[in-house]
């Protein structure tokens, strides 16, 4: 189910797109959940034009939730790579308040901040 919803994300469909975006929210306990979700973030880094601006903060909520975290997940590098390219001002503010807990949240912090 998961590599169609990818498919078509890739594709440029608005509900996978949305869809994709509210599973890299909810971050769902999932079997393989960190490939699954890793792949939707790289699927969704070619649709940028493609993504709202809710979905982009359904993103940057997640992404600026995981850095917060004691480890840092596989998936937090890709959602880096993906909000990278979203509006410099969007994820300035989204990342406002985070305080990194180890080396590779404080690594993918400076790489988000070096563009924002």
């Amino acid at each position: 189910m998961f590599g169609r919803v990818k498919a078509a994300v890739a594709a440029g469909d608005t509900q996978a797109i949305s869809l994709a975006c509210e599973l890299i929210e909810r971050d769902p306990m999932l079997p393989l959940g960190k490939l699954i979700k890793s792949n939707l973030a790289r699927a969704l880094k070619k649709q940028l034009a493609s993504i709202t601006a809710s979905e982009r903060g359904q993103v940057l909520c997640a992404t600026a939730k995981l850095l917060n975290q004691e480890y840092a997940p596989r998936e937090l590098e890709d959602y880096s790579k993906l909000i990278r390219k979203f509006p410099r001002a969007e994820v300035a503010l989204a990342l406002a308040g985070v305080t990194p807990k180890n080396a590779k949240s404080v690594q993918l912090l400076d790489y988000l901040h070096d563009n924002a």
